[in-house]
């Protein structure tokens, strides 16, 4: 049976998330503002190395009721969906102090693959404005991956996607960031990590939440 796809979404101003949904068709929050680069990454021995790694830690990453010998992840291939940068107030922005506030958009969103192959895309916008609301730069990069994922029971499933995986693309997404705001001209934005963990149990208790005062409206 195909499954269908699963969006979480956050806003790290606000600290919201909406958890891993089933059942609903994957579409992303708003359209990309440039064309999809899709670039695949041609592994080196070192990007061998640093996969088995990786998938060593997203197996970790998975609740203690795990079976280890039975939940196998693997990451198959990580590649940029798609990148972006604007910077409407140049150059008149680079003959002012640079003193901006960041807001940070982050969504999640997955679809199954078949055959236990699961892609998962990351996507972090980031808006930097000046206090005079000058809006310095919006740079927005989409970093994904297909991911096998075997042996892995439905909430386990859940929190691999929810949890592992976009800890796992979230230092891409870091460094794609930081290149793209020194290429526009302003400091690297060297984001901290980002805790997907929290967010994730936070997005559940918040659907439960939700759930519950929609039952009530209906009684």
């Amino acid at each position: 049976m195909t499954k269908r796809p699963r969006t979480t979404k956050s806003r790290a101003a606000a600290k919201k998330t909406e958890a891993p949904t089933e059942g609903k068709d994957d579409q992303p929050d708003r359209e990309a503002t440039a064309e999809t680069a899709e670039s695949e990454q041609s592994p080196s021995p070192k990007d061998v190395a640093d996969k088995n790694v990786a998938d060593k830690d997203i197996a970790e990453q998975v609740s203690s009721d795990a079976d280890a010998e039975s939940l196998q992840v693997r990451i198959e291939r990580v590649f940029l969906k798609d990148a972006s940068f604007e910077s409407p107030a140049s150059p008149e922005i680079f003959t002012k102090p640079w003193k901006p506030s960041v807001h940070l958009d982050i969504n999640t969103r997955s679809r199954a693959l078949g055959n236990n192959f699961h892609e998962v895309v990351l996507t972090v916008t980031a808006k930097a404005s000046q206090d005079d609301e000058t809006i310095g730069f919006v740079a927005e990069v989409q970093q994904a991956a297909v991911f096998q994922i075997q042996g892995a029971s439905p909430t386990q499933l859940s929190q691999i996607i929810g949890i592992a995986c976009p800890s796992t693309l979230f230092p891409y997404v870091r460094e794609a960031l930081d290149n793209l705001t020194v290429k526009g001209g302003f400091p690297a934005l060297q984001l901290a990590q980002v805790n997907f963990e929290a967010m994730y149990t936070q997005a559940i208790k918040d659907r439960r939440e939700q759930a519950a005062e929609e039952s009530q409206t209906t009684h």
